[in-house]
């Protein structure tokens, strides 16, 4: 969406097409007539028939050189060598251009008056041709010097007809005053025009400035937009987009002239579903682990041929917003009524467990009693985990070496784990890698063994039901085509279906009936605010694989 400036080229050759362009022209113009004079005379001076030619050019030619053959013969060939000599100036640009175009008209009026004066003075005619040099003068040099030339060429003529009038007493002065008069005319005329030309270029210059400020203005709020902007062609073909749409697709590289689909997928569907009048409400990814996006588009119609102009918003921020102020506002509500809930919750888990001991109670009644404390925990941990979204604490970062730091968690979590499970601790199998071994983290450590327990004791307990084997993979280290350091955890279940993906990480979504839908919603934060990103990604061969991602 840029505008292109002008380089320094091509102003050098909107300066040449203003300046010496026309000089050239008129110079091409003086030879031309330089050698249309040489044939009229070599015509009118060869015996041949010449009844083929029309009259005015035998006329004007018995008039050239008719004076004096001699002058004529020096004349034209001064003025042949002058506008050649005058080719090689202007090409090189040396002298000035004011300095050039004045010394070419000077040279006319001298030339062309010992031209005329040659060919039997003012009645000649040729006289007329000095209203050409002084009107390209007027134009040219715009300004009070073509009246100075105009009044050069007055005085010229003046004195090559006082001088043949000292041959032939009878020529009056009617036709070179009104020669003169031309002369003066045609240079105030030019000089106003040309006056009139340079105003209307300067406000050109100035109203094009402004445009250019105004388009310079219009691609800096583009740029610096938060909404990302493209524009795609009928056939979708990507045609330009602002670094804000670069950003929020992931700086895509490659070339700009592309497919949409090869940016965004569902980008490309939603313009396809907008395309067919559907609703296109719901928001997107580019990446597992990236911004929640929404798009609208408009048609723009360029020279018959419909274009789109797609709009990206990062509403990530605006989820988040809503989730943190309904946890917030629920994390209070729990933590005042906590106290009151818990007293009969305690009662009641505690009143099972007695009644569980007792011997009267029937096997088959015990079920019941089970039941009781199972959703009696569930309910306990509900409370303590949203009081925890409640009272979150700022992150307390060190730098940890990450093989020894992940060792000792390894050699933790068994014991811990074992019970929830319902296995022994010698059936927990937890493979760790870390590559290389001395990757360093920054990192919370009490944060960080809760986003690994929950993961863990997911990855597990998914193995376990997958399986039959309580086993997870571990594999961390530096990751180039991640920019960072990664903590990957691989468990060995079935995986987690393609429309519930999207869903696990938002808050009291769970597809297990004694899960609380809040552990991966808490992990997630967790990671957030310890200047990390949790993905999940799905393993072909089986199972999941829980990405935390820490930027450099």
């Amino acid at each position: 969406m840029s505008e292109r400036k002008l380089t320094d080229q091509e102003i050098q050759d909107i300066s040449y097409r203003q300046t010496w362009q026309p000089l050239l022209l008129l110079n091409t113009f003086r030879l031309l007539l330089v050698i249309l004079l040489a044939m009229l005379f070599v015509i009118s001076r060869i015996p041949i028939n010449a009844d083929w030619l029309p009259e005015i050019v035998n006329n004007i030619g018995s008039k050239v050189g008719s004076s004096s053959v001699q002058l004529f013969l020096a004349s034209i060939s001064s003025y042949f060598l002058v506008s050649a000599i005058e080719f090689v100036t202007i090409a090189r640009n040396w002298p000035t251009f004011r300095a050039q175009t004045v010394c070419q008209i000077i040279l006319d009026i001298l030339l062309l008056t010992l031209l005329m004066h040659s060919s039997g003075g003012v009645q000649s005619g040729l006289g007329m041709l000095l209203i050409i040099s002084i009107s390209a003068g007027a134009v040219l040099l715009r300004g009070q010097v073509s009246l100075f030339l105009a009044s050069i060429a007055c005085l010229a003529v003046m004195f090559e007809h006082y001088v043949s009038s000292q041959a032939n007493p009878a020529i009056n002065f009617d036709q070179p005053a009104l020669l003169c008069a031309a002369f003066l005319g045609v240079a105030m005329l030019g000089t106003s025009l040309s006056r009139r030309v340079a105003e209307s270029e300067r406000l050109a210059y100035a109203r094009g400035q402004d445009l250019q400020r105004l388009q310079q203005l219009n691609q800096m709020i583009i740029q610096n937009s938060t909404t990302g902007m493209l524009v795609v062609d009928e056939k979708r073909i990507l045609q330009t987009m602002n670094e804000s749409a670069w950003l929020l697709l992931n700086m895509p590289s490659g070339p700009i002239n592309r497919q949409l689909s090869t940016l965004s997928v569902e980008l490309d569907k939603r313009l396809t579903a907008w395309l067919a009048g559907q609703p296109i409400h719901t928001s997107f990814r580019v990446q597992n682990d990236g911004a929640d996006l929404v798009a609208d588009f408009k048609k723009v119609v360029k020279e018959l041929r419909p274009s789109f102009l797609v709009f990206i918003n990062d509403i990530t921020m605006q989820k988040q917003s809503a989730q943190e102020q309904s946890l917030a506002s629920l994390g209070q509500l729990t933590a005042g009524i906590a106290h009151e809930i818990r007293n009969p919750l305690a009662a009641i888990s505690h009143a099972a467990q007695l009644l569980a001991e007792s011997p009267d109670l029937l096997d088959e009644d015990k079920h019941f009693t089970d039941i009781i404390q199972r959703h009696s925990q569930r309910v306990n941990r509900i409370i303590e985990n949203v009081m925890q979204l409640s009272r979150r604490s700022e992150p307390k970062k060190e730098w940890l070496k990450l093989d020894e730091w992940l060792q000792a968690f390894c050699d933790d979590l068994p014991a811990s784990t074992a019970e929830k499970l319902k296995v022994t601790a010698t059936d927990v199998i937890i493979d760790l890698q870390v590559e290389p071994k001395d990757t360093r983290l920054l990192a919370d450590p009490v944060q960080l063994v809760q986003i690994l327990t929950n993961l863990c004791e997911n990855g597990l307990r998914h193995s376990l039901q997958g399986q039959g084997i309580c086993k997870i993979s571990i594999m961390a280290g530096i990751r180039l085509d991640e920019k960072g350091v990664v903590i990957d955890v691989i468990d060995h279940g079935s995986g987690i279906a393609a429309d519930s993906a999207e869903k696990i990480f938002d808050p009291f979504y769970t597809s297990e009936s004694t899960g609380t839908g809040l552990g991966l919603y808490i992990a997630r934060k967790l990671s957030q605010v310890n200047g990390a990103s949790l993905s999940y990604r799905p393993i072909t061969a089986g199972g999941s694989c829980f990405r935390i991602r820490f930027r450099e």
